[in-house]
């Protein structure tokens, strides 16, 4: 899912997402490095978070679906 997020939102948003997420910095060194505010990277990585857990409940949604059909 995260390819597709990836190409979903802006550059900057994943890179914030990116460093706290596996780089492990801090959201100060965050925003720092990007030059935005330490808002906004909380905002990013939420951002993100929230549309991969969307992504995976609509093909879960998708799989379920296509199991019920299956079997009626």
């Amino acid at each position: 899912y995260l390819d597709q997020v990836r190409a979903e939102v802006a550059s900057d948003t994943y890179r914030a997402f990116e460093m706290v997420v596996w780089s492990g910095r801090t959201p100060a060194e965050t925003a720092s490095a990007l030059g935005i505010p330490v808002k906004a990277v909380y905002n990013a990585k939420h951002r993100v978070v929230r549309r991969v857990r969307q992504l995976r409940e609509e093909h879960e949604h998708a799989i379920l679906e296509r199991i019920e059909n299956a079997l009626s």
